[in-house]
């Protein structure tokens, strides 16, 4: 009677093994993973696509317009420690002609311990400053004032253009 209680299939040499429980998030781990790769291909298409546009845009401009490299811009004003003789020298750096008619812009004019100037119309990185006609009067020690000769009033400061001290070019093909 022992014999008729043994279940059936536990013996030793049993070939039959219980199968084990599968896992009901494969599906989603497996969906995820396709995601991403799918989302990786599509980032590394429109990064590709953006590179592409960039470089087609902008290869072979890179130095289309020359560059000018100056140097600070003279500032004069009342009490500024610069002799006539400094003066003259620094309009002569900055190409200035001497000319007793103020006939053009860039020219100047020395009458005892007064100098005419004419100056350039320049952009400067805050304004456009227009050519004008002033007066700069001297003294032993320096600047004593700045007046401006259409409008006969004194001027607090005034800018010279600055000298230009090299350039850039682009490559000519």
């Amino acid at each position: 009677m022992a014999e008729k209680t043994r279940k059936r299939g536990s013996g030793r040499y049993d070939t039959k093994k219980p199968t084990p429980k599968k896992s009901t998030s494969h599906w989603f781990r497996n969906s995820v993973l396709v995601f991403m790769a799918g989302f990786a291909f599509l980032l590394a298409s429109y990064l590709g696509y953006l590179d592409y546009n960039v470089r087609t845009q902008f290869e072979g401009k890179r130095w289309a317009i020359p560059a000018r490299v100056y140097a600070s811009p003279v500032e004069l004003y009342a009490g500024y420690n610069l002799t006539a003789a400094k003066f003259e020298e620094l309009l002569q750096t900055l190409h200035y002609r001497h000319d007793a008619q103020l006939s053009s812009e860039g020219t100047y004019f020395k009458s005892g311990s007064q100098i005419s100037v004419k100056t350039r119309a320049f952009t400067f990185w805050d304004q456009t400053q227009p050519s004008s006609v002033i007066r700069v009067n001297f003294t032993a020690s320096g600047i004593a004032n700045i007046v401006d000769a259409s409008q006969t009033k004194d001027l607090a400061i005034v800018r010279l253009d600055p000298v230009q001290i090299g350039s850039l070019y682009p490559s000519t093909k």
